[in-house]
């Protein structure tokens, strides 16, 4: 191995998974999280015995992502970079301290997130053309305008916005990537379709046209 690399450019193993830290890799394996499992790396391995080596949880690498993070700007050599931050309480610190000294740093930051999960996603490095990102962009505003239409006239009835008020502001603060908001986007197309077949003939919602009845 090239020791000149940083360790959070390889892959890291967690209990057996293997996730490659990168752009496009997302936020680590959920199998670390809450579990107080380190991520390791080969160099702490030498000749197959395992020897100390600085470590960081699955959680607290990514709130050091978090702290760099800008839409599709992330810093994934924060690792290594600050090997001192190696527990969830120094990154949460690293990460606050971040956001009380540089406090319109961190507000562009975090809508720069906003717009690359619901927005026009950059361009990943080259690996997103523009024509993908304008179909992205579209397909968010319709899902977001429509959606947000939808919900609030059957708001009373039902309430399918959990997925979408969970999964915005968590990526919002943390690291965001247009597939984060996959498992969200069927509930935004369920209240998308409704407003758009059913907004023009039933003005009024739902719940209204109950009690008039």
């Amino acid at each position: 191995m090239d020791q000149g690399r940083g360790r959070s450019a390889v892959g890291f193993q967690i209990q057996g998974f293997t996730a490659d830290h990168g752009p496009d890799s997302g936020l680590a394996s959920s199998q670390g999280l809450g579990q107080g499992n380190d991520i390791r790396d080969d160099s702490c391995l030498l000749e197959g015995k395992e020897i100390a080596c600085l470590t960081h949880s699955a959680f607290s690498i990514n709130i050091l992502y978090a702290v760099t993070a800008s839409g599709g700007r992330v810093d994934y050599y924060m690792g290594d970079k600050h090997p001192e931050i190696n527990t969830t309480g120094k990154a949460l610190q690293m990460y606050w301290d971040h956001m009380l000294d540089q406090p319109g740093e961190y507000i562009r930051q975090r809508l720069a997130n906003l717009w690359e999960l619901w927005g026009c996603p950059s361009a990943a490095d080259g690996g997103r053309g523009m024509g993908s990102r304008i179909i992205m962009l579209t397909g968010n505003l319709f899902m977001v305008i429509l959606g947000f239409v939808g919900w609030w006239k059957n708001r009373k009835i039902f309430n399918v916005s959990v997925p979408f008020l969970v999964v915005t502001p968590l990526h919002t603060l943390l690291i965001a990537i247009p597939r984060y908001t996959y498992p969200v986007e069927p509930f935004m197309l369920i209240l998308s379709a409704w407003a758009l077949m059913f907004w023009p003939l039933f003005p009024d919602p739902p719940y209204k046209r109950r009690e008039s009845l």
